[in-house]
């Protein structure tokens, strides 16, 4: 966390309290988020959380009822899109059919006024730095997904933008591809330096691309931290949730503060920090569970009923006395079919407690 903390000096982009209503439905709730200067931040949320609202307003499309968006010391609530030094790369792409490659990229230098030789010389440095050299002729219809992609990220990068915005810029294209392209689009921020805020509902996906990820939720931000932060200490039981936690049950922490009953376990677990007493959701990673009784650590026990093999991993649903269901993940190639009653084990420390 520090080592990344410390490559950004500054607040650069910072939002305050930022309203934004369609009817009675509030898209945005009163939100307030800093981003840092060089840093590839990931807004991640559900649909309907306000991701998308929240970066159309930082772009100038949404104009929010109430609330501040300071680019480098400057308001821009009040600025059109066109005046605000902020690209916006769409979900689809949005490149000109009837353009060339060359002509799509070279669109917004050209509307600032750049002459034809600037142009021409930025447009074969950006083909460069998305590796199409050669394609400026082309036109969209004759590129794949990925490339159609690329190219639109050097239109959004051709006048030199101070903040980039992606909406689910990766959402079209297929797994592998989506990977590649992920990978591609880190280096070429990180070679740049430009701050780049990108939208996505993929939870893996945020996870490798960002410094930093904000989850969202109703119009707020449920929390805000590095990859890291985010996937091993989730503030509450939905960022928890969202994040892949898929053994989540209910419980009453007792007295001591270090012990909650689970009626859908039937099992009293040792819980990895001190808490409040009183009702709380406790959870566990599937991934982080093994089969067998190990001493030293919380044990469950049930009925296994059944197994999915998903090509990289094996997951075995298992049913507890009590009637809660624990969902165990293995990697596919360690892993073994199993049947009947099982004991499963997992660490004290990769448990997580949220107190109601």
């Amino acid at each position: 966390m520090g080592a990344v903390q410390g490559r950004f000096l500054s607040a650069f982009l910072e939002v305050h309290g930022l309203t934004v209503r369609y009817g009675a439905m509030a898209a945005l709730d009163g939100l307030s988020l800093d981003i840092r200067r060089g840093e590839l931040f990931v807004l991640l949320g559900g649909s309907g959380s306000g991701k998308t609202t929240l970066l159309r307003a930082i772009g100038g499309f949404v104009r929010p009822e109430s609330g501040a968006i300071v680019l480098d010391g400057v308001d821009m609530v009040a600025l059109p899109p066109h005046r605000r030094p902020v690209n916006t790369v769409f979900q689809s792409g949005a490149l000109f059919p009837h353009m060339s490659v060359a002509a799509n990229i070279g669109f917004g230098p050209r509307q600032r006024g750049m002459g034809k030789a600037a142009v021409a010389a930025r447009v074969e440095e950006l083909l460069r730095l998305v590796r199409l050299e050669g394609f400026g002729a082309r036109r969209p219809h004759q590129l794949s997904g990925g490339q159609q992609q690329r190219v639109a990220l050097a239109r959004g990068l051709a006048a030199s933008p101070a903040l980039l915005l992606l909406d689910e810029p990766l959402s079209a294209l297929d797994r592998g591809l989506r990977a590649e392209t992920a990978a591609e689009l880190v280096s070429l921020q990180k070679q740049l330096g430009t701050a780049f805020v990108l939208v996505t509902h993929d939870q893996r996906e945020a996870l490798t691309m960002a410094d930093r990820i904000g989850v969202m939720r109703d119009g707020r931000l449920a929390q805000t931290g590095t990859p890291r932060e985010i996937f091993e200490a989730p503030a509450d039981r939905f960022v928890a949730a969202f994040m892949g936690v898929a053994n989540l049950w209910d419980g009453v922490v007792r007295a001591d503060g270090v012990t909650v009953d689970i009626p859908a376990l039937s099992a009293a677990i040792a819980l990895p920090r001190p808490v409040p007493p009183g009702p709380a959701a406790f959870g566990v990673r599937p991934e982080r569970l093994r089969f067998g009784a190990v001493p030293g650590e919380n044990v469950l026990r049930g009925v296994v009923a059944s197994a999915t093999y998903a090509g990289e991993t094996l997951t075995h649903r298992t049913i507890a006395p009590g009637g809660g269901a624990i969902e165990i993940v293995e990697p596919a190639h360690l892993a073994r079919s199993r049947e009947g009653e099982v004991a499963v084990s997992f660490p004290i420390s990769a448990g997580l407690v949220f107190p109601a």
